[in-house]
């Protein structure tokens, strides 16, 4: 498995470079996602995680991982629903992971919800940022409530300022741009 990892990384790295010296003239930093660095940044994920034990994640997950760490600057863990939550202290451990991005899940309790508010505080503590998603003005509002102020990025989705639903909780977020 780890030689497939070793394979897999080496492969990945050289796409990642390729495609970095393209754009790197015209944006300083790097891109991922939704996000930007100062230097070469990457949304790592194992969405299979949730399906192993916290002792098979650090054998496997962490390993790659840790091959990763000196060549992205800024590390940003994609947590992949509450199944995913029983690895969190081993990704809080990693001085290299600086955000955890918080995917809810299909049908999982959304993002300002009492069992991910905890998370966020916990993560916060750990002096890492936090990338978490409101799918409406309420959950905003819990969300910018509890965490004034700190290492979080809410992402709103797209929004549609016709609509008028959306129009309102586009009012509501317009302040925060």
């Amino acid at each position: 498995m780890k030689k497939k990892i070793d394979e897999f990384l080496s492969v990945w790295i050289k796409i990642h470079d390729f495609f970095h010296n393209i754009y790197k003239s015209k944006l300083q930093g790097d891109s991922s996602i939704f996000l930007w660095a100062p230097g070469k940044t990457y949304f790592c994920q194992c969405d299979f995680s949730t399906m192993i034990s916290p002792k098979l994640f650090e054998k496997f997950v962490v390993y790659e991982l840790e091959k990763l760490k000196d060549y992205l600057e800024y590390m940003v863990w994609h947590l992949d629903g509450p199944d995913e939550i029983k690895h969190l202290d081993i990704l809080l451990s990693l001085p290299y992971i600086k955000t955890i991005q918080i995917v809810p899940g299909a049908g999982k309790p959304h993002c300002a919800s009492s069992l991910w508010l905890p998370i966020i505080k916990k993560i916060l503590r750990k002096g890492k940022g936090v990338h978490v998603y409101a799918t409406n003005k309420e959950e905003f509002e819990i969300l910018v409530k509890n965490f004034p102020s700190g290492n979080i990025i809410i992402a709103c989705g797209l929004l549609d300022i016709e609509d008028t639903n959306q129009k309102d909780f586009f009012k509501v977020i317009e302040p925060y741009l």
